[in-house]
């Protein structure tokens, strides 16, 4: 039950420990971390309220300690994010893999805007350029092109649970 709890806990942990190293791809140094709204996607589908709730809380503390621009802010964020993929249940209910790519690509653009913009908050400096608009443009759409394989790849080695199950418990 709360296998997708721990082995997202270990990716997103892998994700954040391989940052440092990994090389700049569009034209951003964390591309990696950008990779964030694919997983918090994957878990508003498929996982139940519990391991849901439980990655939301210990991976957005995670968030919050590892990157340190603000506490508190990582699971506020990644709940918004959740609950606009939540929220389309009635879209997913047909399991259409076109409606999972633009789902996807709605998480990764408001999870990338609110995170500039909490960061931006923090710093008490407002700059927002046209730069990081195409930015935020191409890691959303990088997002939604990798989803349907990242979503195939993770069903794949956990199974794929019904709805009465992704969505009941």
């Amino acid at each position: 039950m709360l296998r997708y709890t721990f082995l997202f806990l270990l990716v997103y942990l892998g994700m954040l420990l391989a940052e440092p190293v990994m090389p700049e791809m569009f034209g951003q140094k964390n591309w990696l971390l950008g990779l964030t709204p694919v997983l918090l996607t994957y878990l508003g589908l498929r996982a139940g309220s519990l391991s849901l709730m439980l990655f939301i809380l210990l991976g957005g503390l995670l968030h919050d300690l590892i990157l340190m621009h603000y506490f508190g802010m990582g699971p506020l964020l990644w709940g918004l994010t959740v609950f606009l993929v939540r929220s389309q249940q009635p879209w997913i209910e047909g399991a259409n893999w076109l409606m999972s790519v633009v789902i996807c690509f709605a998480a990764s653009f408001l999870y990338l805007c609110c995170d500039r913009i909490f960061f931006l908050l923090v710093q008490q400096y407002w700059s927002w350029d046209f730069e990081l608009s195409l930015g935020i443009l191409r890691l959303s759409g990088f997002n939604a092109a990798i989803s349907v394989l990242v979503f195939f790849f993770f069903d794949l080695v956990l199974g794929r649970r019904s709805k009465q199950e992704a969505w009941g418990s």
